[in-house]
């Protein structure tokens, strides 16, 4: 059975758009603004940070500002879950 903490994570994660996100910070292991990823995707930057601000919300993703720029980074965390599919 799948918690409800996974269940969450998969549901915002399930978007397209979300999981590109994702797996882009994922590979960059470090952080990256959020205008790195709007030049990465097809979507404008309004766009692109609502689907940040769900990724955070769940904790898939750990957001910082700094000033205007807002950092991101995937979850350390999560990132070594081994009950989520996401990340094995």
């Amino acid at each position: 059975m799948i918690n409800s903490h996974c269940r969450q994570c998969l549901l915002t994660a399930s978007d397209q758009s979300r999981l590109f996100i994702l797996e882009y910070l994922k590979k960059l292991d470090r952080e990256a603004t959020v205008t790195e990823v709007v030049k990465k995707l097809t979507l404008r930057q309004p766009t692109v940070t609502f689907h940040i601000n769900k990724l955070a919300g769940v904790g898939l993703i750990n957001k910082r500002k700094i000033g205007r720029q807002v950092l991101l980074k995937a979850h350390p965390r999560t990132i070594r879950c081994k009950l989520c599919i996401l990340y094995n």
